[in-house]
C-alpha cells in the first residue's frame, strides 16, 4: 500500500499557514507525508517573472523560505506542528494550472489548500488560485480557512446532487474517514420536490456505504432550499458538523463566469473545512 501523500501550497500568506498547520495534524493522524510546494509566477515571461537571477540561486532561495516557513515560523508565533515527513518542492507558473498540474503528475492523495472570503476584481472574473484549482484539480481538496483548528471529526455532511457517479467520492470519503470514525449525512437540497433520478444516486450511496462493516453511522437525507450552498451551510451549524463534503463538476470558462459552482461558493464562505471531490468523469 503506497504512503498517502498531502500536497500544500505555500504562498507563505497567513491562509497558506493554517492550510499547512492544519495539514501536519491531519498527516500525524492520518499516517501521510507532506509536500510544500511554491510556485514561482512566471505567468509574464522569464525575464519580468524572474529578473536576472540565475533560476538556482533563485530556486534555493524559495526552498529555504520554505524551510523556515515550516519549522522555524511556527516557533516564533507559538504554533506547534506535528512532527511528520515533509518535501520541499518549487515550480514555475501559474499557480493555479501548476498546482493542478503538479497534483495529478505526482498523484496526490489529497490537497489541503488556504482559501478567504475577499477578493479583488481580477480574481471575481477570472477567478481565484484556490477557484481554479478546484476547477482543474484530479485529486480531493480541502480548503482551510485562516485560523481554522484541527480537530477530529465526528459529524461530517456530505452534500450530494441528482447526477450520478458519485461512486468515487463515498469512497473517498469513506477512507479518509477511517482516521476519524465520523458519523456521515448524506443531505441533498431540493429546490422543486423529489425527482427520479435521485433514487438512482441514493441506491448508490447506499451500496457503497454497506459494501463493509464501517464502524460508523450514515443517514441519506433529503431537505427543502432555494440555494443549494446557503442550506447546506445552514444544515452543517445546525447539526454541528466538523466538516462539508461536496462533489465538484468541472465547467468551462464561458460558463465559470456566468454561473458559480456550489462547492467554490462554498468553500470561500464557510469556514468550516470543505473537502471537494472531483467528479468521477
Amino acid at each position: 500500500m503506497r504512503t498517502k501523500t498531502i500536497c500544500v501550497p505555500i504562498d507563505f500568506s497567513p491562509n497558506s499557514f493554517s492550510a499547512y498547520h492544519y495539514a501536519s495534524q491531519l498527516a500525524h493522524a492520518s499516517g501521510a507525508e507532506l509536500i510544500l510546494l511554491n510556485v514561482i509566477n512566471g505567468s509574464f515571461g522569464t525575464n519580468h517573472a524572474l529578473g536576472y537571477q540565475p533560476v538556482r540561486e533563485i530556486e534555493n532561495a524559495v526552498l529555504a523560505r520554505l524551510r523556515y516557513f515550516a519549522v522555524e515560523y511556527p516557533h516564533e508565533v507559538g504554533v506547534m506542528i506535528k512532527n511528520v515527513p515533509i518535501q520541499y518542492m518549487v515550480r514555475y507558473g501559474i499557480p493555479g494550472f501548476t498546482i493542478a498540474n503538479f497534483c495529478k503528475d505526482q498523484d496526490i492523495y489529497l490537497m489541503v489548500m488556504g482559501t478567504r472570503d475577499k477578493h479583488g476584481i481580477f480574481d471575481k472574473i477570472i477567478g481565484t488560485t484556490s477557484a481554479t484549482v478546484i476547477q482543474l484539480s484530479t485529486c480531493p481538496i480541502l480548503t482551510i480557512h485562516e485560523n481554522t483548528l484541527y480537530q477530529p471529526l465526528e459529524k461530517i455532511v456530505f452534500g450530494y446532487n441528482d447526477e450520478d457517479g458519485i461512486d468515487d467520492a463515498v469512497e473517498f470519503i469513506k477512507e479518509y474517514n477511517a482516521t476519524f470514525n465520523a458519523n456521515i449525512d448524506f443531505v441533498h437540497v431540493s429546490k422543486n420536490g423529489d425527482r427520479d433520478e435521485l433514487e438512482e444516486v441514493v441506491d448508490e450511496i447506499v451500496d457503497e456505504m454497506l459494501s463493509d462493516n464501517s464502524p460508523y453511522s450514515f443517514e441519506v437525507k433529503r431537505i427543502k432550499g432555494t440555494d443549494p450552498s446557503n442550506s447546506l451551510i445552514d444544515y452543517c451549524l445546525n447539526h454541528k458538523a466538523d466538516m462539508l463534503v461536496l462533489q465538484h463538476k468541472r465547467v468551462g470558462f464561458f460558463e465559470r463566469l456566468f454561473k458559480k459552482s456550489i462547492s467554490i461558493k462554498s468553500a470561500h464562505d464557510f469556514h468550516l473545512p470543505v473537502l471537494i471531490c472531483p467528479d468521477d468523469d
